[in-house]
């Protein structure tokens, strides 16, 4: 890649050698990457900017996959680093990585929670050029009870999770999209993201309102079930027709700013597919193995309290 490395990314390979750990007893898996389990907690650290009300981690580069979004102090970022840094700790058994966790914590709930914008916001930009992006993204705001980083019934959660599902919803197919149409990441149209849906379907479960949890998992079911090129695949997400011709068409005039040839080439093949010509949606990127992992993961979490 031409970016710098994810912060997140990072952060979740901590978050994996964690979960491994517990499950596992492996140990003797820890004392031999003992060293390059430091050598991820420093490089969060070093990213890391004190302020009063605690502390955040500034990122140029992760998994909102769009740099307008991703640079700054950024929720998902923030989310991954501290349930990260707090695996780092315990692995360890180095305090000082537990503390800084818990600093991440006190910054995200000071800085990243602002009520008269709904809740929790996504990102908050510095010089040289600040803002706070209060758009809906639900990949970022859900970080934080996919993470345990504040637990899924706590007040300030339902509060945000209503302003981030009412800017996600498509009105068009139905779903929630990943995040607001406004911030200009369509990738082949925006529409709803098996992927979100999937974490929506975990949330609902721990807060124990199943219909809900049933519905999002209907939804997904009846995506790969419709799937007609890849039997019961689920894709990255799913766009209408008139949705991707309207991006085919804003590419084409932009073709001479971004000349992407391989991006005409999955347009065109989308356009000629079976989903295009029997259901009028059609299946960008499919399948995606992140949408297939997922499902597993949100089943063996869900299957017996549904």
């Amino acid at each position: 890649s031409n970016k710098p490395p994810q912060i997140d990314g990072n952060a979740l390979s901590l978050i994996a050698a964690g979960d491994y750990l517990r499950k596992s007893k492996d140990t003797d898996f820890i004392e031999r990457h003992q060293a390059q389990i430091r050598i991820i907690a420093d490089g969060i650290v070093k990213n890391l900017n004190e302020f009063d009300k605690g502390s955040l981690v500034f990122g140029v580069n992760g998994n909102i996959e769009f740099s307008p979004y991703e640079e700054g102090f950024e929720i998902y970022t923030n989310a991954c680093s501290c349930k990260g840094l707090a695996e780092a700790g315990e692995m360890l058994g180095d305090k000082v990585f537990t503390t800084m966790s818990s600093t991440i914590r006190d910054g995200i709930l000071h800085y990243l929670y602002i009520p008269e914008y709904g809740g929790f916001i996504p990102l908050v930009r510095r010089e040289p050029n600040p803002s706070i992006v209060n758009v809906a993204n639900l990949t970022a705001f859900l970080a934080l009870t996919d993470l345990d980083i504040f637990p899924a019934k706590d007040p300030k959660i339902e509060e945000s999770l209503q302003f981030h599902l009412a800017g996600t919803w498509n009105e068009e197919i139905g779903g929630y999209n990943r995040y607001a149409a406004s911030i200009g990441r369509h990738n082949f149209g925006n529409g709803p993201w098996p992927r979100e849906m999937l974490r929506l379907v975990s949330y609902f479960a721990k807060v124990g309102k199943k219909d809900e949890a049933n519905k999002a998992l209907d939804w997904v079911l009846n995506v790969a079930l419709l799937n007609e090129d890849y039997e019961m695949g689920l894709p990255e997400h799913v766009v209408s027709n008139e949705e991707l011709l309207k991006e085919y068409h804003a590419h084409m005039r932009t073709f001479d700013i971004n000349p992407r040839e391989e991006r005409v080439k999955e347009y065109k093949r989308n356009i000629e597919s079976e989903m295009y010509k029997k259901h009028g949606i059609c299946y960008p990127v499919n399948p995606l193995i992140w949408s297939h992992s997922l499902f597993v993961m949100v089943w063996n979490e869900v299957k017996d309290s549904l």
